[in-house]
């Protein structure tokens, strides 16, 4: 009797877990209940969705692609934890990727391997025509570098720089308003600053003011000469 009770017994703890779990012969399991599970290509359920090459692929019928594991495909858009690119997210060169929270505040513009733009804290989706980067605010980092693609103006030294009279200074500061080949207070306005320009043109002008001290210094001291002779021949002429 108890031989058959026992028999029984594990007949029924059989039924329930095989109630629980399903089989099929594409390696997928699955359980039903308050808390289903699904499995693919693995004998053990890991999670709420899981499968043994930690892959999901989601295809629609254009075939654009999205993966998530450790596969690579060429028409893929997305790839996470893809160790051939070192990347934990590897995006086409062709795709676009939006983080949003009612307005786009970060995006990503892909358009070939050389190209591409991002947007940052703006609420247009389209980078400006001739620019990498555009950010919807402050900028605070420890080091920014420029590299100019134009002559830095130490040319301002060279024998046959030809410097404009303090004269020719003055009359254009009294007809435009400003210092000559530097942008007036209208145009930084519409159009903004180029930072590495910028920075150029007001190098410029201080070595261009450095050659003027030089010159009003030699002045000086020929003045200092001959306001010494003078003093001289006066004391004789005493």
């Amino acid at each position: 009797m108890k031989k058959h009770t026992l028999s029984i017994l594990f007949a029924m703890l059989s039924l329930a877990v095989f109630a629980q779990h399903d089989y099929d012969n594409e390696g997928v399991i699955y359980s039903h209940g308050t808390d289903p599970h699904v499995s693919i290509g693995s004998d053990t359920l890991l999670g709420t969705f899981s499968t043994q090459q930690s892959v999901l692929q989601l295809l629609n019928t254009d075939g654009a692609v999205v993966s998530l594991g450790m596969m690579f495909d060429p028409l893929h858009r997305v790839y996470m934890n893809f160790n051939a690119f070192g990347n934990g997210i590897y995006l086409d060169p062709n795709a676009s990727l939006s983080l949003s929270g009612g307005s786009s505040f970060f995006r990503f513009n892909g358009s070939g391997i050389d190209g591409g733009s991002v947007s940052i804290g703006s609420n247009t989706t389209v980078v400006p025509t001739g620019y990498k980067l555009a950010v919807g605010g402050k900028i605070i980092t420890e080091e920014v570098t420029v590299q100019l693609e134009t002559e830095w103006p130490d040319f301002v030294f060279h024998k046959n720089y030809d410097l404009d009279s303090l004269e020719e200074v003055e009359k254009h500061i009294e007809e435009k308003g400003h210092l000559k080949n530097v942008p007036s207070a209208k145009e930084v306005e519409e159009n903004g600053i180029s930072l590495g320009e910028m920075n150029a043109k007001v190098l410029q002008k201080v070595e261009e003011l450095t050659l003027y001290m030089i010159e009003l210094n030699k002045e000086v001291k020929e003045l200092k000469e001959e306001n010494k002779k003078l003093k001289a021949l006066l004391k004789k002429a005493q």
